[in-house]
């Protein structure tokens, strides 16, 4: 059983994602995430969000709950037989390390 994410996985897991989305979410790829987003590193295990608009955060988790993602510690949420965990931030935080600007 494959337990990375390729760059194609990632994406058609973000476009599942988006289907179910009414308005903009700006999410920022973090670590290995973002590399892989980037072709730099061919797969991820540890998929980082950070959602810097509260009320965006606020949303996706809705939209997360009504897919059936539960919160499995402080900012990691999966799905009842997916293997991956996507650990979503809310502000400027990844997980001990804050930033001193948006990027946005």
């Amino acid at each position: 059983m494959e337990y990375r994410l390729n760059k194609r996985t990632l994406l058609d897991a973000l476009g599942q994602w988006n289907r179910f989305f009414k308005r903009k979410i700006h999410l920022i790829a973090c670590g290995g995430t973002a590399l892989t987003l980037l072709d730099i590193k061919l797969s991820t295990k540890d998929i980082d969000f950070m959602v810097p608009i509260e009320s965006e955060y606020e949303y996706l988790i809705k939209i997360l709950k009504d897919l059936g993602y539960q919160k499995t510690t402080g900012s990691s949420w999966k799905r009842e037989g997916d293997i991956y965990i996507f650990d979503i931030f809310s502000g400027n935080r990844i997980h001990t390390t804050e930033l001193l600007e948006s990027p946005l």
